[in-house]
């Protein structure tokens, strides 16, 4: 009886052990500083702060191929926007064929140069 008793103890304390440590998972939270004064700084600090707590914490970078900087249209000898450039003009065609729905968000976040 006893053994039985002990038995059941040990799956409940595993079942409780368990349940704590999902519990106390950090919650998975992107952050955006984009709109944020001093934004870049603070994401800097941000990752620093990350590897600091725990040196085996990984960071992946969304900016895989240098989009940001990629999205920027070239243009032509004329100034013209020139769409065999890499930039806007061939991303706004690529949303236009796979994914129409999406075009406002893209004309809101990618519509006008950036000020950077």
């Amino acid at each position: 009886m006893d053994v039985d008793l002990m038995d059941a103890a040990s799956v409940r304390l595993a079942a409780a052990e368990a349940a704590h440590e999902c519990a106390s998972a950090p919650v998975n939270v992107p952050l955006n500083f984009v709109f944020s004064k001093h934004g870049c700084a603070m994401m800097s600090f941000e990752l620093k702060a990350w590897h600091q707590l725990k040196p085996q914490n990984l960071t992946i970078s969304g900016d895989i191929k240098n989009m940001y900087n990629d999205t920027d249209q070239p243009t032509d000898e004329d100034g013209n926007p020139d769409p065999e450039g890499f930039g806007r003009e061939k991303m706004f065609a690529w949303l236009r064929k796979r994914f129409p729905e999406l075009l406002p968000s893209a004309r809101l976040v990618f519509g006008q140069p950036t000020l950077i």
